[in-house]
């Protein structure tokens, strides 16, 4: 174990991370691991309530923690959270059960590696710490207090700490070596490099049902709303979906966080700024945000303690009253659009806050909603029919081509669009997707301006593609280095698909025999769309 106390912690700030596995990736793994699993700088988003209790699940007789499930629940969260925005719900994503299933792969493949005698030893642990950017203090040395706060805020003991880190260092190795062992030949190589730069780009048209609008007259809309098979069909229909029409006020904001000592979840750079240091930072801030012409984004990644909203520009996406602390609920709720409000303090630090937009509460009633859901059904009944008929029309064009292929794009107001340029061998063509019949009616486009002559179906949308032009690779540009680049590359996915097929294999053999226990109630978690502190590993003073 790493006994910080008893073996000295003050040693680490003689030892060099530098000296070890510089060619390898577990040194980027270790960093992104520390920096990615921050909590949100506002709140849990969980309204004060508790993920479940006792543990995520087990893999034989290892247990997965709750807090261990939170934190890679909450990094992943985040992670999704700025890539989709507002297109990013948990429930659809199955979150979940993908990090817990994550969470339970990464035990199995660590089984394994220790099987192998790939055990990352202490001292290359300590060795890694004492070169990671975030235990550092002002002169570049390790900092014994950063890391207390880190374990602190991140719900660590030593021990589930140094465990946490050893399996995903291991695990690393283990994918290292196992891609390391796979041959690629020159011959390989340059037949891969001919493909993979080889080019081409299409051009298409695009018909999506969704763009389709369908006609329903408010004579269409009375009959049916009177209608008693309309009326059951519109009482389903809000029954079902009531969020649709009874929802609270919510606020989409951005806010910049000045953390300091003592502070909930306060970073290694926060803790060391006393409150008046903090309180005096935050209204520089605030005065930066109200000059003229100041882009409130571009000043909080630079200025913002929280480590999401240096990525998202202070982004907070929308929120209720109860998913924040009452600090910061009670000034956002009573702000309006655009108003940037005076620092808040709440137990994270001190907040200046921009509200971008307001929703406000709804509560409509049956007979509120009832022209509208009647609308609504009535247009996505009438959609199939006017969308089959369109669409024969414009596979017939596509078959005949020419000036028909034009007289119907014209007609139905589609414009040909650019998909850019990708690689020949790309799986996923871009805005288009990655169909196999997609795939299959470009590869037979071979000169350009050639028009595939079936419509494709791809991501619920019908295509016309036309081959704009090819490009062949550039073989002088196969250089020594480029080989190894793409030796690598292709050792990286053959481990991947090794790995893959090996986790599968034994995560089945480990279900048959009643070796895998996934707790259901962490699994729901999504439905609910909240993440609390797990009552199984309560915070640790690991002081002294």
């Amino acid at each position: 174990m790493l006994r910080w106390k008893n073996t000295g912690l003050s040693k680490l700030k003689d030892l060099s991370g530098k000296k070890l596995w510089r060619h390898s990736g577990a040194y980027t793994t270790l960093l992104v691991a520390v920096l990615a699993m921050s909590f949100f700088g506002v709140c849990d988003r969980n309204g004060g309530m508790r993920a479940p209790s006792g543990s995520a699940g087990k893999v034989g007789s290892d247990s997965i923690t709750g807090n261990e499930f939170r934190r890679a629940y909450q990094a992943s969260y985040q992670r999704l959270q700025a890539q989709f925005k507002d297109g990013f719900d948990p429930a659809t994503f199955r979150l979940a059960h993908g990090v817990l299933g994550q969470l339970i792969d990464e035990r199995i493949l660590f089984a394994e590696a220790f099987k192998a005698g790939m055990l990352v030893s202490d001292d290359e642990i300590a060795r890694l710490l004492a070169d990671a950017q975030a235990f550092k203090d002002d002169k570049g040395a390790f900092s014994p207090e950063a890391f207390k706060n880190y374990l602190r805020a991140n719900r660590y003991t030593e021990a589930s700490f140094e465990g946490e880190i050893r399996r995903s260092l291991t695990v690393q190795r283990f994918k290292d070596f196992v891609g390391q062992s796979h041959f690629v030949s020159d011959a390989g190589l340059v037949q891969q490099f001919a493909l993979s730069e080889s080019k081409m780009e299409i051009d298409y048209l695009k018909f999506s049902a969704a763009d389709i609008k369908v006609n329903v007259t408010d004579a269409d809309v009375t009959k049916f709303a009177s209608s008693d098979e309309g009326k059951k069909k519109i009482k389903e229909y809000f029954d079902g979906h009531s969020s649709e029409f009874q929802s609270g006020a919510q606020v989409r904001a951005r806010h910049i966080l000045i953390g300091f000592e003592g502070s909930r979840n306060a970073s290694a750079d926060a803790s060391k700024r006393s409150k008046e240091v903090a309180r005096k930072r935050a209204a520089d801030v605030l005065a930066k945000v109200r000059a003229a012409g100041a882009d409130f984004a571009k000043v909080a990644r630079e200025f913002t303690d929280e480590a999401a909203g240096k990525s998202k520009g202070g982004d907070l996406g929308f929120f209720s009253r109860e998913m924040m602390v009452k600090e910061f609920a009670d000034a956002a709720f009573a702000m309006k659009p655009g108003q940037i409000s005076e620092p808040v303090e709440s137990p994270f630090g001190f907040h200046v806050i921009k509200v971008d937009e307001i929703k406000s509460a709804r509560n409509d009633s049956l007979a509120q909603a009832t022209a509208g859901i009647a609308r609504k059904l009535l247009a996505e009944e009438g959609r199939p029919a006017l969308v089959k008929g369109q669409v024969d029309k414009l596979a017939s064009a596509v078959a005949k081509g020419g000036d028909e292929l034009e007289r119907v794009r014209k007609e139905l107001g589609l414009n040909w669009k650019s998909t850019g340029e990708f690689a020949i061998t790309a799986k996923v063509i871009p805005e288009i997707g990655s169909d196999n019949g997609t795939l299959a009616a470009i590869s037979s486009l071979k000169q350009p301006g050639q028009t595939a002559q079936q419509l494709v179906e791809s991501r619920g949308a019908h295509f016309v593609l036309r081959l704009k032009k090819k490009v062949d690779a550039d073989m002088a540009k196969l250089t020594v280095d480029k080989k190894n680049e793409l030796r690598r590359s292709e050792s990286g996915s053959f481990g991947s698909a090794y790995l893959s097929s090996m986790e599968k294999n034994l995560r089945e053999d480990l279900k048959k025999r009643g070796r895998i226990w996934e707790n259901p109630d962490y699994i729901k978690i999504d439905e609910r769309k909240e993440v609390a502190d797990s009552g199984d590993a309560a915070p640790v003073d690991v002081g002294g």
